[in-house]
């Protein structure tokens, strides 16, 4: 290949650092629904300008004499394919498996899927024939099974690590011993706990983790460790299943199925109050805006099928929300849809 110049090395540069903008947001979006995203995908459209214009500009440059390219010669072309392919495609592999938040690429193709489709399939409160054509399309199908496995990999509990709780002793419920019956932080089963000593370890017998314990300041620490520990699902991960279950929903309305659609809203009505309920979400507003964006569902579900007064009881609920959260962008439209319907 011989010692290549500073502008082939920048061609190159730009090339591969272009095909791996692009192969990310593949990874991240799908590779035919970047096509369709709604907003346009700025960083896939710019990548691939880009590397148009290097390419022409290397071209004209070689054809001209100022460049010379080694990697596209003949002899070079399996190494020029290595470099310049290869890498994309480790990156590829990378972010789906490795980088990527668990069942985020899944979502994100439903939903581009989901916002094209409202094109001609949605209107607010209005029931289109045309949504019985997606009841049989086999990609609103998958795009249905790409929410459920979203929504699976955002509910798994990750194995192994470290819980711990804090329990008051309570004198009254000692034994002779001096054991106290605590519940396990991973199982909920009580074990009984020596809090007479400040310290010591054992294992839960019905789940099978590990158990140990320390007296500080008349509080028992109780940690439960090792292979066995489900860790409980995070707040953000609640937060995420309950968009995918609202998204779900719109996909479903949009099909007519009013009532799937509902269910779906129910679980993401569940999921994001619990979250709320238990991290004290109420007053974060990623939180609030899923469930803004729940009523309205619910709202636009009971406009369609003509029920006006509880649709303009949700449509308010949402109002309200978004009154706190301080979102503006919807504010008109649904006022709009209120004033419809009154």
């Amino acid at each position: 290949m011989g010692d290549m110049t500073f502008p082939e090395i920048a061609v190159y540069a730009v090339l591969i650092i272009t095909n791996c903008v692009i192969t990310w947001q593949w990874a991240k979006h799908g590779l035919l629904e970047i096509g369709i995203q709604i907003p346009p995908n700025t960083k896939a459209i710019g990548a691939v300008v880009v590397g148009v214009i290097t390419l022409f500009i290397a071209g004209f440059a070689e054809r001209e004499g100022y460049l010379s390219l080694s990697l596209v010669k003949e002899e070079n072309m399996v190494k020029g394919a290595l470099i310049i392919v290869g890498s994309p495609i480790i990156i590829f592999f990378l972010a789906r498996y490795l980088l990527l938040p668990k069942g985020l690429p899944e979502y994100n193709r439903a939903r581009n899927r989901t916002l094209f489709w409202t094109g001609k399939h949605y209107q607010p409160g209005e029931k289109l024939e045309v949504g019985n054509d997606l009841v049989d399309f086999p990609m609103a199908q998958k795009a249905l099974c790409l929410f459920q496995k979203s929504i699976e990999f955002q509910s798994k509990k990750d194995k192994g690590g470290i819980i711990t709780k804090g329990f008051p002793i309570d004198t009254e419920q000692l034994d002779w011993s001096g054991n106290m019956q605590l519940p396990c932080p991973n199982c909920g089963w009580r074990i009984k706990t020596p809090v007479s000593s400040e310290h010591g370890s054992g294992f839960c017998t019905t789940c099978g983790a590990g158990v140990g314990f320390r007296v500080i300041d008349n509080i028992v620490h109780l940690t439960a460790f090792g292979s066995k520990v489900r860790k409980e699902i995070t707040p953000s991960s609640k937060r995420n299943i309950a968009t995918a279950y609202e998204e779900m929903a719109l996909l479903l309305r949009m099909m007519n199925k009013f009532d799937e659609a509902l269910k779906a809203l129910d679980k993401a009505g569940e999921i994001i109050n619990s979250a709320c309920a238990l991290n004290d979400f109420e007053n974060d507003k990623p939180c609030l805006a899923v469930k803004s964006l729940i009523f309205f569902r619910r709202g636009e579900i009971a406009h369609t099928l003509g029920d006006r007064k509880k649709a303009k009881h949700l449509y308010q609920q949402s109002l309200a929300i978004d009154e706190i959260t301080g979102d503006n962008k919807e504010r008109s439209f649904v006022t709009k849809l209120i004033n419809e319907i009154s």
